[in-house]
């Protein structure tokens, strides 16, 4: 089905996309958190190519933002970097987008970077539950992205007279 998604076709893109979200909601229902994670995968993908800020595409916007949320929650950032670089991306202009498109990244990034979260983040243990060492590259990452967007909220009201 994420073939779908490359299909020259536009309709057919977009109905590939609905049905990858439905299945999506289907999925969160279940508490199938790891395919969840495979299939925003492909959604991410095609986020990156999409042009238009359709409805559909507005509603798979929100469903990453819900979806990022829940790995962070459980110490499992890095499971959401995927999403939050292709927003970011967006977001700042390194994927070239209509300015729509820019401002549901803004939007998805400044409603994730909440206290609660970025508090999360900074209190993330490098350690798994067994004592080992886990990677915390993407966790950095996430961090960096969310962390960005409440400094720049921040230099803003530092800024208006």
């Amino acid at each position: 089905m994420g073939h779908m998604l490359h299909n020259r076709e536009p309709e057919v893109q977009r109905a590939a996309a609905r049905l990858m979200s439905d299945i999506d909601e289907k999925l969160k229902a279940a508490d199938r958190l790891e395919e969840r994670i495979e299939l925003s995968k492909r959604l991410a993908e095609w986020i990156q190519v999409e042009t238009d800020p359709t409805p559909e595409y507005e509603e798979i916007t929100e469903r990453p933002g819900t979806l990022s949320k829940t790995p962070i929650e459980n110490e499992r950032p890095g499971d959401a970097a995927h999403i939050l670089t292709v927003y970011h991306r967006i977001y700042s202009g390194g994927l070239k987008k209509k300015e729509e498109l820019q401002v549901l990244a803004a939007k998805l990034l400044q409603n994730l970077a909440t206290e609660d979260i970025l508090n999360l983040l900074l209190k993330l243990k490098r350690t798994s539950s067994d004592g080992t060492r886990r990677a915390v590259e993407d966790d950095g990452s996430v961090l960096a992205i969310l962390g960005g967007r409440v400094i720049e909220r921040l230099r803003d009201l530092l800024h208006k007279p």
